[in-house]
């Protein structure tokens, strides 16, 4: 019963009437925002956090770009998110050594 309350009660306001009674409390906070909202943010935009990328399939996809910035070393997105199993035999046999006879009887047993 207390629960439904709160709940009520939080769902009365607002976020901005949230925001601005808690500010003026002196409460750090910030809105929960959806992720469209977010890479619609003039920082996020600024710092380049959404990038445009040719996808082989797909055509162009949006990505999250990279965070961190170098300015001598500056990083960048520059191929597209891979196709399902695209990478299977590259990782099987260079991290877990498999040759090409047990990676073919993974494919006949329809495990990759």
């Amino acid at each position: 019963m207390l629960i439904g309350l709160l709940v009520e009660i939080f769902l009365s306001r607002s976020t901005d009437e949230w925001l601005k009674l808690l500010n003026s409390a002196e409460v750090p906070c910030a809105p929960v925002q959806t992720v469209d909202q977010v890479f619609k943010a003039p920082q996020v935009l600024h710092r380049e956090m959404l990038v445009q990328v040719e996808h082989p399939t797909a055509g162009t996809v949006p990505m999250a770009g990279i965070p961190v910035k170098f300015s001598a070393t500056p990083a960048s997105v520059r191929l597209p998110p891979p196709l399902l199993g695209q990478h299977n035999e590259e990782v099987l046999e260079s991290w877990l050594g498999m040759n090409d006879k047990e990676i073919s009887e993974l494919k006949r047993k329809t495990v990759i």
